[in-house]
């Protein structure tokens, strides 16, 4: 069975929180009851080459092509939607997930995003 996790981006201190969906129900993470401080970002279940585990958000690298982590309500799935200047245009999805590399996320790395303009 899947582990229902989170993580949340405090916008006002710049740091990033993980919890479980039971550490956060159970109040055990008082941080995630502060409402309106943060973005929350659920943990997709999928890891990178390295066993890595990836999150919405977070940016891979596949052969130099980047991609951010997105959920796609219609078709109910996780995916990558290609940065600017990649060299590839098409998404990633599925099992391609493990063959990336998570080298960060747009909040605690927005270097990256600026490096791919």
């Amino acid at each position: 069975m899947k582990e229902i996790k989170f993580r949340a981006w405090n916008v006002a201190q710049k740091i990033m929180t993980y919890a479980t969906f039971w550490e956060i129900r159970t109040h055990q993470v008082p941080a995630f009851h502060t409402v309106g401080h943060f973005e929350f970002m659920q943990y997709t279940g999928l890891k990178d080459k390295g066993g890595k585990e990836n999150y919405h958000k977070d940016i891979l690298d596949w052969d130099g092509n980047r991609f951010v982590v997105e959920w796609d309500d219609d078709s109910g799935m996780w995916y990558g939607k290609p940065m600017a200047g990649n060299k590839e245009r098409g998404v990633l999805a599925g099992l391609a997930f493990s063959n990336t590399l998570n080298i960060g996320n747009v909040h605690s790395n927005p270097e990256l995003l600026e490096e791919a303009k």
